[in-house]
């Protein structure tokens, strides 16, 4: 058991500028028409994490077993709390400067569309969409990027890889992608009188990983997080000690933002949050081909094939971390990635708390990574600390056979029945049932997403809908006439009734342990 004490708050205004012209000519055959789109938006957004501090008390403090024993059986968190002893290993911040953003982008789109009927039988629907999503700005310019190949000095050692910041001349942290041109086609063919075909393709782009978002992507400098070191166990690691009880949790001082002050040096020692300078945007493919045949009575039947290709998507849940050890990285070193080795970044790094402070040697996996000089700590693939919160990685492909059977108004009678059978395959399952099973919904290997590439966990590969509805024959100029109020209280009713089958979505396949160590995936899922 543990208590906690501790108050989180979110403000998220939101104001939205949209402004579109659109000019519409008519040329013989022809129906052209030309446009563009303009939106600015506008984010002002602040959570903090624990802007009145985040305490955390386990029974250890107050337990006569001691740590190995857990406090099983004696000791209690709130008499902890009663004494100001907090828990050894606290699971967050315990004091929060956060920052509110008033952050900003623009969107800008240019486009053409030509709708041309060659003959009475044919329409050609062709069109250009180009999409331009400049990057986003700060009121304050309080924004960063990571820069990989930046290279500085840092108490006489040597690094690459840091921090960069906006200013007057570069409020925006981002390089716009000037090359989105989104062609759309389509057409449609009467084959016979009551007989049509019908197909299309598409591209579109967006939303972009450089939109406005909240600040804790990519502005560590203006953020600062405090750790209360409340107990530790004594010497023999059997009891907990108190170290900074709670009247007195912070003697050092709240840690304040460095505020860009340290340069490409900033957090160096700890982790760094960013979205890449350079990243492309969301692309869709969409594609159809498909019929529709009227039938006698109002009955018409259509049948297409529906697909869809995502390409450069973001991941839901997961952030790739430069710093992870690929599987192949890993299996090369095995036993060696404990081996004790020199650490060279000792002098740069001066936060106390920061992971690897004062070290003079670390596992060998520390070195294996790109940015040594970054760490949270141990990560799920033995590295961490620079996360990439604006992957692109993610990719998609949908097919489907989609049917429709539909009778017209007859006798007061409509019917509609949808058929979807298809499939949906991903190598992002942080879907809504990502963690089903236990499964963390963590890619084994970020370097190599071929490992997850397989059924959505989002993928309902059959769907049946039935529709049915009556207008009932009472009312004004109907089989039971009324009128006054009677027609107005009892007349102009319909009753309908909708049926929906379909297959469940796939359950993720859990890891091999309750601590899934390097995302580790069972090969054999046995009969169940």
């Amino acid at each position: 058991d543990r208590d906690v004490t501790g108050v989180q708050t979110c403000a998220l205004p939101i104001s939205n500028y949209d402004f579109s012209a659109t000019l519409n000519k008519v040329l013989g055959r022809h129906s052209l028409s030309f446009g563009w789109d303009f939106q600015k938006q506008f984010l002002n957004v602040g959570q903090t994490l624990t802007p009145d501090g985040y305490y955390e008390f386990n029974p250890d403090a107050t337990s006569n077993n001691g740590v190995a024993g857990g406090g099983a059986g004696n000791g209690d968190a709130f008499a902890s709390f009663l004494m100001g002893v907090g828990s050894f290993n606290q699971n967050q911040p315990n004091w929060t400067t956060d920052i509110f953003g008033a952050n900003s982008n623009p969107y800008s789109a240019l486009f053409i569309q030509d709708d041309w009927h060659p003959t009475a039988a044919l329409t050609i629907n062709a069109g250009l969409r180009w999409d331009v999503f400049p990057g986003a700005t700060e009121r304050f310019n309080r924004m960063e990027y990571f820069d990989p190949t930046v290279a500085y000095s840092l108490n006489g050692v040597s690094l690459t890889g840091g921090e960069v910041f906006s200013n007057g001349s570069n409020r925006s942290p981002y390089v716009t992608n000037w090359h989105n041109f989104a062609p759309r086609l389509g057409l449609t063919y009467r084959i016979l009188k009551n007989a049509v075909i019908r197909g299309g393709f598409g591209i579109s782009y967006g939303p972009s990983v450089h939109m406005a978002s909240i600040n804790q992507f990519n502005d560590d400098s203006y953020l600062a997080e405090t750790t209360w070191l409340g107990s530790m166990p004594d010497s023999s690691d059997t009891y907990l000690v108190p170290v900074n009880t709670l009247s007195n949790p912070f003697p050092n001082g709240i840690i304040q933002p460095t505020k860009g002050s340290l340069g490409t040096a900033t957090n160096v020692g700890i982790g760094v949050n960013f979205v890449p300078r350079h990243a492309p945007d969301m692309t869709t493919y969409n594609f159809n081909f498909g019929a529709q045949y009227q039938f006698p009575h109002e009955t018409v039947l259509s049948a297409a094939w529906v697909g869809s290709r995502g390409l450069r998507l973001t991941f839901g849940n997961n952030v790739p971390d430069l710093n992870a050890l690929s599987l192949q990285t890993l299996a090369q070193n095995q036993d060696s990635l404990l081996n004790m080795v020199p650490f060279p970044y000792t002098n740069a790094i001066t936060d106390p708390n920061a992971p690897w402070y004062g070290a003079t040697q670390v596992p060998q996996w520390v070195m294996l990574e790109k940015y040594p000089q970054f760490s949270f700590g141990i990560g799920n693939q033995g590295g961490s600390g620079v996360l990439d919160w604006g992957d692109t990685l993610g990719d998609s492909i949908y097919h489907s056979l989609q049917m429709k059977l539909e009778k017209r108004l007859t006798r007061g009678f409509t019917s509609l029945g949808s058929f979807t059978w298809g499939k949906l395959i991903t190598n992002d399952n942080s879907g809504s049932l990502a963690f089903s099973g236990n499964n963390y919904a963590a890619p084994q290997d970020f370097q190599n997403l071929n490992l997850e590439r397989g059924l959505s966990t989002q993928d309902i590969a059959l769907f049946f809908t039935w529709e049915l509805s009556y207008d009932l024959p009472i009312g004004a100029k109907r089989a039971v006439n009324l009128s006054g109020w009677t027609d107005w209280a009892l007349g102009g009713w319909t009753v309908s009734s909708v049926a929906t089958l379909g297959d469940g979505q796939p359950i993720a396949t859990p890891n091999g342990t309750l601590n899934p160590w390097f995302n580790q995936r069972p090969n054999i899922s046995g009969n169940c």
